[in-house]
Formats: C-alpha cells, sequence, structure tokens
C-alpha cells in the first residue's frame, strides 16, 4: 500500500451500506483551523497556480474531520440487531499541504489545519462479475468530492 494513504476508518467489507445507514454530521466546529501566515501561504500558491493555469477555480469541498463507528439499533425491541455503522464529522476546508506540525502545537491535532476534502468512491460489481471503471488520465473507480452547495 501506498505509504502516503493511511485508513481513517475501515467497514466491513461484506455488509453493503445504504444512505440511511451512514450518519454524517456537518457544523463549522469542524471546519479547518487557519492563522495569518498560513492563510498568506496559500494566497501565495493559489495567485502563483491561477497564473499558470488560468483554468482553475476556486471550489468550497467538504473537510473530514473525523469518522467512527457508531453503535445503531435497528428492528424491534425484541429481535434489535446491533451495528456499527460510520459516522462521519464534516466541515468545509481549503487546500494545504503541510501544516501538521503547527496543528499538532497548536491545536493537538497534527490535521486541524489541513483541508482534509472528503472524497467519495465505488466499487460496482455488475451481475456477470466484471468491475466498472473510468478511464480518465488513468482508469479509475467512479466516485467525486462532494460540494457544500
Amino acid at each position: 500500500m501506498d505509504p502516503e494513504v493511511s485508513f481513517m476508518l475501515h467497514c466491513d467489507p461484506l455488509q453493503a451500506l445504504g444512505e440511511h445507514q451512514i450518519h454524517v454530521e456537518i457544523s463549522d466546529r469542524f471546519n479547518r483551523q487557519s492563522f495569518p501566515e498560513i492563510e498568506q501561504h496559500i494566497e501565495a500558491l493559489w495567485s502563483d497556480r491561477v497564473t499558470k493555469e488560468p483554468w482553475l477555480f476556486n471550489g468550497a469541498k467538504f473537510r473530514l474531520h473525523s469518522a467512527v463507528l457508531s453503535v445503531m439499533e435497528r428492528g424491534p425491541v425484541a429481535e434489535q440487531a446491533v451495528q456499527n455503522l460510520p459516522h462521519l464529522k464534516c466541515g468545509e476546508g481549503d487546500q494545504l499541504e503541510s501544516a501538521d506540525n503547527h496543528g499538532q502545537n497548536e491545536c493537538a491535532d497534527p490535521q486541524a489545519f489541513l483541508a482534509q476534502p472528503l472524497g467519495v468512491g465505488a466499487v460496482m460489481a455488475t451481475a456477470d462479475g466484471d468491475v466498472v471503471l473510468l478511464r480518465r488520465s488513468l482508469l479509475d473507480i467512479p466516485g467525486g468530492h462532494p460540494e457544500p452547495k
């Protein structure tokens, strides 16, 4: 596995989850933290990138603050089934690549100043046993980045 990739939450791969089984909490409490030096650095990087690549635009993305498995009781009281279901805590964030030391020192959270943009993806298996892939600049699974709007 890529050393730059880590799992924040791992769900049972054999248990497909429906939309109603995933709890998402959106709050400004989960937004990226900021301070003047980082904001100035972001603005300088952004201005440089837009000058070189004018097709770029600044858009809001959800920021994944944390994810945990929550115990949910389902069904009649006599036969309640207990399931561990995902609970995602999201805010809104901007892109920044290296502020983990400041986040650890100032907020006891190395990711407090990082964007942590939320991406979604799916592996879709067809009835005949094939897997759906998209051709972009490389082969990829269906997915994207949800936007708060």
